[in-house]
């Protein structure tokens, strides 16, 4: 076969493998299958539709623009939802009540939000690490949901199960690792075709982001395959009793749950979460150090916790049963988690002191009057707390 020969070969099969795709491309958007995909992007800021009246500041976050003298107090807000606190208007965000009760005691206080919805610490640190390329603090106030901030860390997309994909660190022998991404780095560009559209999906697949980062995870929590005493189902997802729409999506098998720090015994999955915490808290106060901030943890504690310190019933182990299987929880065992995570750390535990201080009773975010209470309160910490560092 001489060249010739082969060169029209050649450009026949060329040909035909470009008609080929182009009449599946054709065929795909016929049936408008798969959907088109936008760029898929590690982590996230605000994530409201109308972000003009969200009045966002200059990083992406719900709150007031960062704007301050030379002779301010700064106070950086951080935290997830609850420092974006989306079911307040932005004048009774948390970051305008600490600001107006700090303003009070003669001081000149500006205070901005770092912070929204799904944070982890890895998110909060990596925000904070974005706020400092431009502007200065001088003390950095997280606010700690220890309910979830723990799996937030410990698994590399947002709840539930391969949500979207955030930055996450690891511990690698007991040494901090990451992260897998930036913030707001581009892990996939939108394709222009549908079959680039699948090509995108297979390269970089979402689906199974839980799973393949879980294999080098430790043991999750192994519940009890019987148990013949008493029991509650109140996170049985089956029961018609349980408002709480999202009990179904809670994953207790690998512990990427709401409820994973109850648990009792503490597992070894939850150890490592443990652990990873402490690391990027320290990286968080290590940061604030490096530029001349003071650093400080707090979290509010609901009337019900508030209860429990005092009972006797703190020690008490309930039992819940859920698809089939009993998981044992202790108050005692969550507290003992939380101290272990702050143990080292300026900490404040503001109480909660309003009986309605929920958005709703599936909505267990602070109202506006209580974001109030609370700032009120957490503003003579501040308070006290400057007066030891300077």
């Amino acid at each position: 076969m001489n060249f010739k020969t082969l060169l029209i070969n050649g450009a026949l099969v060329l040909a035909s493998g470009a008609l080929t795709l182009a009449g599946i491309e054709i065929g795909l958007r016929l049936l408008n299958k798969p959907a088109w995909d936008a760029a898929l992007v590690s982590g996230w800021k605000y994530r409201g539709t109308d972000k003009k009246k969200a009045m966002l500041n200059e990083l992406g976050y719900r709150g007031q623009s960062i704007k301050y003298s030379d002779g301010d107090i700064v106070v950086v807000l951080l935290g997830d939802s609850q420092v974006e606190s989306v079911a307040c208007p932005p004048d009774k965000m948390p970051e305008r009540y600490l600001e107006q009760y700090l303003i009070q005691r003669d001081r000149q206080f500006k205070v901005f939000t770092l912070g929204t919805g799904g944070y982890g610490n890895d998110q909060e640190y990596l925000a904070l690490e974005e706020y400092f390329r431009k502007y200065r603090a001088d003390t950095v106030v997280l606010w700690e949901t220890f309910s979830n901030d723990v799996m937030d860390n410990v698994f590399p997309t947002h709840w539930p199960t391969d949500g979207p994909i955030k930055p996450t660190f690891w511990l690698d022998h007991g040494t901090l690792k990451g992260p897998n991404y930036q913030l707001g780095e581009v892990i996939r560009g939108p394709s222009q075709t549908k079959i680039g559209v699948l090509i995108n999906r297979w390269t970089h697949p979402q689906r199974g982001f839980d799973k393949r980062w879980e294999r080098h995870l430790p043991k999750p929590y192994e519940p009890l395959a019987r148990y013949e005493g008493k029991y509650v189902s109140d996170w049985d997802p089956s029961n018609p009793t349980n408002i709480i729409p999202w009990l179904g999506v809670e994953n207790l098998k690998n512990e990427k749950s709401n409820f994973s720090v109850e648990l009792y015994p503490r597992s070894e999955r939850m150890q490592y979460g443990l652990d990873l915490t402490r690391k990027l808290l320290s990286r968080i106060r290590n940061l604030a150090e490096r530029h001349q901030s003071s650093f400080v943890i707090f979290a509010h504690q609901t009337p019900d916790e508030q209860q429990m310190l005092k009972s006797n019933e703190a020690n008490d182990v309930i039992v819940h049963k859920r698809d089939g299987v009993y998981y044992r929880t202790s108050f005692r065992q969550t507290m003992a988690n939380m101290a272990y995570v702050n143990e080292g750390f300026t900490f404040f535990a503001i109480p909660d002191l309003l009986d309605n201080w929920k958005v709703s009773n599936t909505d267990a975010h602070l109202n506006c009057m209580a974001n109030d209470q609370v700032m009120r309160d957490l503003a003579k910490k501040i308070v006290e707390h400057l007066g030891t560092v300077h």
